[in-house]
């Protein structure tokens, strides 16, 4: 059978001379005959990270065969990780090229980026694989697939809350006596995950003439009397605020401001003082 030498064929990352067998670029001529050797990859990172960290992960990839070669390192990075970059140049297509790597050598690779949340888990995983390529024409044939792929398992430092329930409030028009008053309270979700329904509830001060009217109460269950309130409000995403307005009546004899309220849900519970 006739080889010829190597030729150079010009890839998608960065214009990169990438060295493959002739035979590869002139099949319609000769035979081809696929370089059968073994790359294997190996890689450390972070133990431990934020999600919003710059990290770095170094690949070593050695060539543990008897013939020269190319290969590419596929990476899937934790979800959500952005910014790769390998010698200050961005990684695309989540792939790096290790280019003619002769037998008994390895390449290191330092890939570095901001690394995602992964919806918050314990876990960041990341994955690295060498691959000959497919189709008719591999790069190479591998004779040990067992070494060509690596996990990298980074804790995540983040604390994981779950939901959190926050309760503000403000009194408005309590200056004066006989006159009805207004509580402005903001239901927030200050955790890490959904809540699930909402039970929101107030008690008026003993002294108050009673409720007369309650806002920001859409697509709740509940209902209101003179002397408190109890909603079921639906369920608040990470982040996410209701402000509820009651309305109050006041007496004629100074006090009987504001109202003690409550906010709860699975796993969540938390009271809001606002009496005057």
């Amino acid at each position: 059978m006739r080889r010829l030498t190597s030729t150079t064929i010009v890839t998608a990352l960065g214009a990169t001379a990438l060295l493959v067998p002739a035979s590869a670029a002139h099949a319609h001529e000769y035979e081809y005959d696929t370089v059968q050797t073994d790359i294997g990859v190996t890689a450390v990172g972070p133990e431990a990270a934020t999600p919003g960290d710059a990290v770095t992960y170094t690949l070593k990839v050695t060539n543990w065969g008897r013939a020269a070669t190319s290969t590419f390192v596929r990476l899937t990075l934790p979800t959500g990780t952005t910014d790769a970059t390998h010698e200050d140049r961005p990684v695309v297509t989540n792939r790096l090229l290790v280019n003619n790597l002769p037998p008994g050598e390895t390449d290191t690779f330092k890939v570095t980026a901001k690394i995602g949340s992964h919806g918050n888990a314990k876990d960041l995983p990341a994955n690295f694989v060498v691959d000959g390529g497919e189709g008719d024409f591999p790069l190479y044939r591998d004779t040990n697939p067992s070494n060509d792929t690596v996990n990298v398992t980074t804790k995540n430092t983040k604390e994981v809350v779950g939901p959190r329930l926050s309760l503000k409030g403000v009194l408005k028009g309590i200056k004066q006596t006989g006159r009805t008053h207004v509580h402005k309270v903001t239901v927030t979700n200050t955790g890490d995950a959904p809540t699930e329904r909402v039970q929101f509830t107030g008690s008026m001060h003993p002294k108050s003439k009673g409720v007369f009217g309650v806002k920001g109460v859409k697509d709740a269950n509940g209902t209101f009397n003179s002397t408190g309130l109890s909603y079921s409000l639906p369920a608040l995403k990470p982040g996410a605020s209701r402000v509820i307005t009651v309305g109050v009546r006041t007496t004629k004899q100074p006090g009987g401001f504001g109202g003690l309220y409550t906010a709860g849900a699975v796993g969540t519970d938390v009271d809001l003082d606002l009496r005057g």
